[in-house]
């Protein structure tokens, strides 16, 4: 799968582009677009890819994305794939908006906080995460711009961004050294979606390096490059993001849930989860189950 370019064209009322996305996985879909892009996660979770930043996302995410920045969001297939018939319970719910410079520049220009919200689109270009508080308020006025239309909707923009503007802290995703070179994203994109594919099953770097054409060493080298994670990290990621979406979203035993996600045996899953979790695969699900901080140690 290549890289690439989707063209967002704004709605006629507002002068942006609002998405409500309820899927039941959110598909691998690797892209990149002229506009910034607001992303609140209202439910879901899975793996979020933004430049060379590959890290879990639970519901409560937000993103700023800056222009032209290589991202997606994947979550796993849990159901058994028959029929058309998706529960509510197994939905991914999602709430974007996707706006060019143009569109807030009058804002920038004549609001006395125009400099700071420069500033923070400026840092945006690197991709920014801020804090569950912060999410909050804006997935609140991001939930509300589906009602809304016109100026209705584009004084919501505007109030995200301010609290955007006011928060105390972000933090910054990806490295100045993110994918640009186009035979360089095709190879990512080619061994991300390999590891996608195969990792319920053994995943060796010769067979990922021999798929995008490559050596196992320089591979290697270049993987690292380019993600900021080994090749073992990424797999460790990505199935430790299977067995969440397993505990959260069905009864299987932890057993069962540590095969199904790639790992051959029961206490490397477990020591694989709790330091990319920071709770064991029970605690997690009890988290989940109860809705209680209290289950992390426990």
């Amino acid at each position: 799968m290549l890289l690439r370019r989707e063209l967002v064209e704004p709605d006629d009322d507002s002068g942006f582009r609002f998405l409500a996305r309820r899927e039941r996985p959110f598909r691998f879909c690797w892209h990149h677009h002229d506009e910034w892009e607001l992303t609140w996660i209202a439910r879901g979770n899975g793996t979020r890819f933004v430049g060379d930043d590959v890290r879990q996302f639970e519901s409560g995410d937000l993103v700023l994305l800056g222009s032209d920045l290589p991202h997606t969001w994947w979550s796993p297939e849990t159901g058994d794939g028959e029929g058309d018939e998706t529960s509510d319970d197994a939905r991914t719910e999602a709430f974007c908006v996707q706006f060019s410079l143009e569109s807030i520049s009058s804002f920038i220009d004549q609001h006395p906080d125009g400099s700071k919200l420069e500033k923070l689109l400026e840092a945006s270009r690197l991709g920014l995460e801020f804090s569950p508080d912060v999410a909050r308020e804006v997935g609140s006025c991001l939930r509300r711009m589906e009602e809304a239309g016109g100026i209705g909707r584009f004084g919501l923009l505007l109030e995200c961004l301010d609290l955007l503007v006011r928060a105390e802290r972000s933090e910054t995703l990806c490295s100045k050294l993110r994918t640009s070179v186009p035979e360089a994203s095709r190879r990512i994109d080619a061994a991300c979606q390999y590891v996608l594919e195969h990792f319920e099953g053994p995943v060796r770097q010769p067979d990922v390096a021999a798929a995008v054409g490559m050596q196992p060493a320089p591979f290697a080298r270049f993987f690292r490059r380019h993600t900021g994670h080994t090749l073992t990290s990424y797999i460790q990621h990505s199935r430790i993001g299977r067995a969440c979406a397993l505990l959260r979203d069905t009864r299987d035993s932890i057993v069962d849930i540590a095969y199904a996600s790639g790992f051959e045996n029961l206490s490397n899953f477990n020591r694989v989860f709790k330091r990319l979790r920071g709770r064991t695969p029970r605690e997690y699900r009890k988290l989940y189950v109860t809705g209680s901080s209290d289950s992390r140690g426990s």
